[in-house]
């Protein structure tokens, strides 16, 4: 269709009749002088192109050739390939930025998860330095009611028919008992609730130092599960004696911290699902680039094609030489 329109533009530039208008005698085609500084802007004029060995006014140059030099052999035709990135057309860059956008997310998730774990394991290490006190305070009266004992004993050696002493030396070993009784189950105490806060803090720790957001998520789980332990341990051992009142205030603590620790850690592992699957579905989209064809450029005839069928226009150029000429008539 274009050519056709070329070619009655051609037999139309025949006969000039006006410096605004050109009519042949067989068709009469206008072309108004609009039309033709439209032509004639759009395409570049013959005295723009390159010419080897001169400048741009005409005066002759020396060629850029460096002696001793290999001279530079240009194939006569180049030709390259038109590819298409099916991919892109498919929705592959936006399964790719929301693949980014969750794997931003998880990194986020993951680091906060990282550091409740760590409130948690502090805040089981305060319960755990609580118990140890009671246990270390029940050892030391357990000690003191053995020595009660050991002196009510003597006294009563000494006089072996006092009932007083006697009553003396029976009370002592009732209190060195329940005393030691207390010190073992205090140490007991401690003793589970140390190796549970040490298991948090472990898990915190590894929380905090590792890469990969699935690892911060497992790691903060691991470490809000042995807070809760803790916390937990912490509150039956004070139980509703005033004496272990700090311990049952850290075991609260302890148990908020690590109700924390546990969503944040469970938000963290469903913001790295979310991401497995975002990436799962980006790296469906694999599809390899199409090609669609191949330019081949002549660079001693100029001519232009894809694939095979001319980008160069003859009509259009002679249709632009016309033009100038109207175009001078015309001023």
């Amino acid at each position: 269709m274009k050519h056709q329109f070329l070619t009655l533009l051609l037999m139309a530039l025949a006969v000039v009749l006006s410096a605004g208008e050109v009519v042949a005698e067989d068709a009469k085609v206008k072309i108004m002088k609009k039309d033709c500084r439209r032509l004639v802007r759009q395409t570049a004029s013959a005295d723009v192109a390159y010419k080897p060995g001169v400048d741009v006014r005409g005066h002759k140059v020396v060629p850029a050739d460096i002696r001793g030099s290999m001279p530079l052999k240009l194939p006569a035709v180049f030709e390259f390939n038109v590819d298409v990135d099916i991919r892109k057309y498919m929705g592959g860059p936006e399964d790719d930025a929301a693949a980014a956008s969750a794997a931003v997310i998880a990194g986020d998730k993951a680091i906060t998860a990282a550091t409740s774990a760590g409130t948690a394991a502090t805040a089981a290490e305060t319960a755990a330095t609580a118990a140890e006190t009671i246990s270390t305070s029940a050892t030391a009266a357990a000690a003191t009611a053995t020595t009660a004992v050991t002196t009510a004993k003597t006294a009563l050696d000494a006089d072996p028919t006092n009932s007083t002493l006697k009553a003396a030396w029976n009370a002592a070993k009732t209190s060195s008992e329940t005393a030691s009784t207390a010190a073992t189950s205090a140490a007991s105490d401690a003793s589970a609730i140390a190796a549970a806060a040490t298991k948090a803090r472990t898990a915190a720790d590894s929380a905090d130092s590792a890469t990969l957001a699935a690892d911060k998520a497992s790691y903060a789980e691991t470490a809000a599960t042995e807070a809760s332990t803790t916390a937990t341990l912490a509150t039956t051992a004070a139980g509703s004696d005033v004496s272990k009142a700090a311990l049952a205030t850290s075991a609260t603590y302890a148990s908020m911290s690590a109700t924390i620790a546990m969503t944040d850690a469970s938000s963290s592992s469903n913001a790295n699902t979310a991401l497995i699957a975002a990436n799962r579905k980006a790296q469906k989209l694999t599809a390899p680039n199409i090609n669609i064809g191949k330019v081949r450029y002549n660079i001693k005839t100029g001519s232009l094609t894809f694939n095979g069928k001319s980008l160069t226009d003859p009509d259009q150029s002679t249709l632009v030489e016309a033009c100038k000429d109207v175009l001078k008539r015309g001023r």
